[in-house]
């Protein structure tokens, strides 16, 4: 079926009514006016990333099977449970303190909000994300997969293949042998410093446990294992013994040489790149991506204590390095300009207690924006020489459109506030002169 998508312009169409019967609209995008549409047949709606603060108030007229409504300001309870057909719906990136579902949901991501238990009951239910979450209850004999940050799980009927737990700090004593249907297990970020053992009686063909402090290779892995990711650890060698059945290995940021990758080649797939150099920009504040986060080798080398995230991503070691993290999305409507003297003022507040990380994922536009703001700031420069001396030292650093009218507009309200300082102290002068007069 050929997919149509109808993109309307709210001004045009406002207070009108639309029927298009004659197609089947698979996807379209709508404001928050009730009163701007009522279409018939909309079976996809997205309103990702359009700054909604509560529901359209239209949402419950309407037949949904998918509906996004990721990366908003969506805020406190929200009640969805009259969408009766819904299959798949996204709330991440939102404000949201519980939230009521209908029956009909086989796909479900509620990751990033402030819902603190999460409790469903559906047959259906095959894909739940719920990341940030601290104890979550399911039932569902046909979930299949479970992507969360706690260990708290209680899943009941259940025949999980694929488990992924990132960010929790309890993984240790968990004990995942309970799912004996997993075939993927992943537990990154977590700050193992060795595979748990229970781990071993598993009959795992995937794992992953990257951007973790484990600095000896494996001994007790499966022995169905075909794939392992030790991506970004602290990991020297590997003993030819312990590679087992294992067809592919993920050992990016690590500590082992390029003589014994290639060596390793040999016997199976090393899917391996080389990770980018970290650039300093100036007095040891650099810039860089989701990778050199994740990297604690890296951040220890360049002495970095404190790491600002500007992108919807948890903090790798919590424990270890004082974060500040804005969770945006690269959108030229994102809001980054609320950021700008709060980011200043903890760079400000950190730089002497050792060299700063501002990241997102790819390194070019979020966090160059928050780059570019600081130091425009810091060196009372014009934006135009802020930019060209930023980018003389990363030129990947570029700021989408809307980041670069956000700019410009730090730039005119830190000019004011120099002229409005420079009156205040002519005038605190002037005072002074009256009074010994």
């Amino acid at each position: 079926m050929n997919q149509t998508k109808l993109i309307i312009n709210k001004e045009s169409t406002k207070g009108t009514s639309i029927e298009l019967e004659s197609i089947n609209i698979l996807k379209i995008q709508l404001g928050n006016n009730e009163n701007d549409l009522q279409v018939k047949d909309i079976t996809f709606l997205d309103l990702s990333s359009q700054h909604l603060k509560t529901l359209p108030k239209y949402l419950n007229s309407l037949n949904l099977i998918k509906l996004d409504l990721s990366d908003n300001q969506i805020e406190g309870d929200i009640h969805l449970s009259l969408l009766s057909s819904l299959q798949t719906l996204k709330i991440n990136s939102n404000y949201i303190n519980s939230v009521r579902l209908p029956s009909s949901l086989e796909n479900i991501n509620i990751s990033q909000n402030k819902i603190s238990s999460f409790e469903y009951e559906n047959n259906n239910l095959r894909r739940l994300t719920c990341d940030s979450i601290n104890k979550i209850t399911v039932s569902s004999p046909n979930l299949i997969e479970l992507s969360c940050s706690t260990t708290n799980l209680i899943i009941k009927q259940q025949h999980l293949t694929k488990l992924i737990i990132m960010n929790s700090l309890h993984c240790e004593q968990f004990n995942f042998y309970q799912f004996k249907y997993l075939s993927s297990l992943t537990l990154s970020c977590c700050e193992l410093y060795s595979v748990p053992q229970c781990i071993e009686k598993m009959n795992l063909i995937c794992l992953d446990i990257s951007c973790n402090l484990i600095s000896l290779f494996p001994k007790n892995l499966p022995i169905t294992l075909t794939s392992l990711n030790l991506n970004y650890n602290q990991i020297s060698s590997i003993p030819i013994q312990y590679i087992g059945q294992l067809k592919e290995l993920f050992i990016t940021g690590n500590l082992i040489t390029l003589s014994t990758i290639e060596l390793l080649s040999n016997s199976l797939y090393i899917p391996y790149f080389k990770p980018e150099k970290l650039i300093e920009i100036e007095d040891g504040i650099y810039v860089g991506n989701k990778h050199h986060s994740q990297n604690k080798s890296i951040l220890d080398k360049f002495n970095i204590k404190s790491i600002i995230t500007v992108a919807e991503i948890l903090p790798s070691y919590p424990s270890f390095f004082n974060y500040k993290v804005i969770k945006v999305p690269d959108l030229p409507t994102t809001n980054l300009y609320i950021h700008f003297n709060e980011c200043y003022n903890f760079i400000e507040s950190n730089k002497n207690k050792g060299s700063i990380l501002i990241h997102c994922v790819a390194g070019r536009s979020r966090s160059g924006t928050i780059a570019i703001s600081y130091f425009m700031k810091k060196k009372h420069l014009s934006l135009d020489k802020t930019m060209t001396f930023v980018r003389n030292k990363n030129p990947k650093i570029e700021p989408n459109s809307g980041f670069m009218e956000q700019l410009r507009r730090y730039e005119i309200e830190i000019n004011l506030n120099k002229q409005t300082n420079k009156m205040l102290l002519s005038s605190s002068k002037h005072n002074q002169k009256c009074c010994i007069n």
